[in-house]
C-alpha cells in the first residue's frame, strides 16, 4: 500500500468493529469488541455528544454503517436515526475536518419492492415513499442522497461517497443465523414460487474490503487528483460478489454450515387473485406499511439482479 493510502485513523460508527477495526462509535458498544479498538457509546443524533468525540480523536476518515434493523414499521425511528443522525455526523465530520467519508447504503435504494431488476446498476434513480413500500429503504435511501450532496472536491474538503451492498451474508452475522435457525424450526418446509429467480448477496468479507478501497481511494484525492473514472468523491457503488444465485440456492447452504440438514421443501404456486399480504412473498418485496399490495404478476417473487 502506498503511504498516501494508508489510513492514519478513522471512526467506524455501528456495527461494532465488523467491518473496520480501529475507532467505534455506536449506542451500544459491548458485542465483537477486540483489544486494539477505542469505543464510545453514543448517540449520532445528539450533535454535542458527537462534537466533542470528533473533537478527541479528529479522523482522516469516517465509515458510517449505523442503522435499526429493517423490518420495523417505525418510520420516526428510521428518519431520526438513519436521516437526521446522517445529517448530524456529517455536519460535525465535516466542521472538524474529516476527508473522506463512506456511508453504507443499500442496494435496495433503486428498488420498489414489487418491480423486477435485472443487471440493475447506479443509473437507476432512488425511489422514495409513496412508490417506496419499505420505511427502512426510504430512509437509507433519504441518507445515501443527503451523504452525496455533502461531497466538496475544493482542495482540503470532505469527499463523500455510498456503498450499496446487496443482502450481506458471512461470520458474525445475525441474519444468515436466523435463517438456518428458522429453517431448523421447520419454517422454510414451503416454498413460494418456483425458485428460479435469481438474487444477488454480497460476502461481508468482501464488503469490508470494499470499505477500506474506498476510504483509500478519497485520501488519495486530496494528496494528487484523479482523473477520469477514477474520480469517487460523490458517487456510489453496488457490492455484490457479482454472481447471480437463486435466493433458495443459498438458504439450502447455510444450513448445514450451521450443522442442520438441507430441508426438503414442497413449491407451492399461488395464481394471482386481487390482493395478499405482502409478508408471505419471502425476500420479494416485505411491505412494512403492513398493508396490502396488488400483485401484478401471475405468480409472486421478485427477480432481483444488481450488477457492480
Amino acid at each position: 500500500m502506498n503511504d498516501y493510502s494508508k489510513i492514519g485513523s478513522a471512526i467506524v460508527i455501528g456495527d461494532c468493529a465488523l467491518l473496520v477495526r480501529i475507532s467505534v462509535f455506536d449506542v451500544r458498544t459491548k458485542k465483537n469488541r477486540e483489544p486494539s479498538v477505542e469505543y464510545h457509546d453514543l448517540d449520532i443524533t445528539n450533535k454535542k455528544q458527537l462534537d466533542n468525540a470528533l473533537r478527541q480523536i479528529r479522523p482522516q476518515a469516517i465509515i458510517h454503517t449505523a442503522s435499526p434493523p429493517p423490518l420495523l414499521t417505525d418510520l420516526s425511528l428510521y428518519l431520526r436515526v438513519n436521516v437526521e443522525g446522517t445529517r448530524t455526523l456529517l455536519q460535525s465530520a465535516q466542521e472538524v475536518g474529516v476527508k473522506a467519508f463512506v456511508y453504507t447504503s443499500s442496494a435496495s435504494v433503486v428498488h420498489d419492492s414489487v418491480s423486477d431488476l435485472v443487471e440493475a446498476d447506479e443509473t437507476l434513480p432512488l425511489v422514495y415513499l409513496p412508490v417506496q413500500r419499505e420505511y427502512y429503504t426510504n430512509s437509507k435511501a433519504l441518507a445515501d442522497q443527503l451523504v452525496l450532496d455533502y461531497n466538496n472536491s475544493m482542495d482540503g474538503r470532505m469527499l463523500t461517497a455510498c456503498l450499496r451492498p446487496s443482502d450481506v451474508f458471512g461470520e458474525g452475522d445475525g441474519t444468515a443465523l436466523a435463517f438456518a435457525e428458522n429453517a431448523a424450526s421447520g419454517k422454510y418446509k414451503y416454498q413460494v414460487g418456483n425458485g428460479q429467480n435469481l438474487f444477488d448477496f454480497a460476502y461481508n468479507g468482501n464488503v469490508a474490503y470494499a470499505h477500506i478501497l474506498l476510504l483509500q481511494a478519497p485520501l488519495r484525492s486530496h494528496i494528487k487528483a484523479p482523473e477520469g473514472d477514477m474520480v469517487v468523491g460523490g458517487e456510489t457503488f453496488f457490492i455484490t460478489n457479482d454472481e447471480h444465485v437463486s435466493f433458495w440456492d443459498l438458504l439450502d447452504e447455510l444450513g448445514p454450515l450451521q450443522g442442520i440438514p438441507q430441508i426438503q421443501r414442497q413449491q407451492n404456486l399461488f395464481p394471482y387473485s386481487g390482493t395478499h399480504n405482502s409478508r408471505s412473498c419471502g425476500m420479494g418485496g416485505l411491505d412494512h406499511l403492513f398493508g396490502s399490495k396488488e400483485i401484478e404478476d401471475d405468480y409472486f417473487g421478485d427477480q432481483i439482479q444488481l450488477h457492480d
